[in-house]
C-alpha cells in the first residue's frame, strides 16, 4: 500500500519537482504535450477515470492532437498512458511497452514518483523522432502534476 504523509501529501515537494521537471524535459525532447495526474485511491474504473481526466484536464485540446496523460492510481498500483488521436494513429505497435515496464517495476517497489519521472522522460526521448520539438512550439497543457 502507498504511504501518505501526515499533511495528506502523496509526494514530497522534491518528488513533485522531479515529476514536473521530467514533463518539462520531455516537452523539450518532443512537440507532444504531457500531463501527469495521480489519484490516491481506486474509486472507479481506471480506464473510465483516465478518459474523463484526459478531457477534464484539457489534454485533448492540443493543436496537433498530440497530448499524453500519464495517469496513476497509487492504492491499487495501476497506471494508464492515455494518448490523443495523432499519437494513436502514428506510433508503432508496442511503442509504449518499455515505458509501461519502467512504471511497473517502480510501482511494484513503491517508487511511484521515480516511476512516473523516468517513464515521462523516456517517452519524450522516444517520441522525438516522430514528433520533434518545433521552433514555434508553445506549452498548451500545464506541466504541473495534478493529484486527486
Amino acid at each position: 500500500m502507498f504511504v501518505v504523509d501526515p499533511n495528506n501529501e502523496v509526494f514530497s515537494e522534491a518528488e513533485k519537482e522531479d515529476i514536473n521537471q521530467a514533463v518539462k524535459n520531455a516537452e523539450i525532447d518532443s512537440s507532444c504535450e504531457f500531463k501527469v495526474h495521480v489519484d490516491r485511491q481506486c474509486k472507479e474504473d481506471t480506464a473510465k477515470r483516465s478518459e474523463e481526466l484526459f478531457y477534464k484536464l484539457g489534454v485533448d485540446k492540443t493543436e496537433g492532437h498530440n497530448g499524453i496523460l500519464f495517469y496513476a492510481v497509487l492504492e491499487c498500483r495501476k497506471f494508464i498512458i492515455q494518448t490523443d488521436k495523432a499519437l494513436k494513429n502514428t506510433l508503432p505497435e508496442g511503442f509504449w511497452d518499455d515505458i509501461y515496464h519502467i512504471m511497473l517495476v517502480n510501482f511494484r517497489k513503491g517508487h511511484y514518483a521515480l516511476g512516473l519521472s523516468e517513464a515521462v522522460q523516456k517517452a519524450g526521448e522516444k517520441l522525438k523522432p516522430y514528433y520533434p520539438w518545433l521552433k514555434d512550439d508553445r506549452n498548451e497543457v500545464s506541466d504541473d502534476i495534478s493529484i486527486g
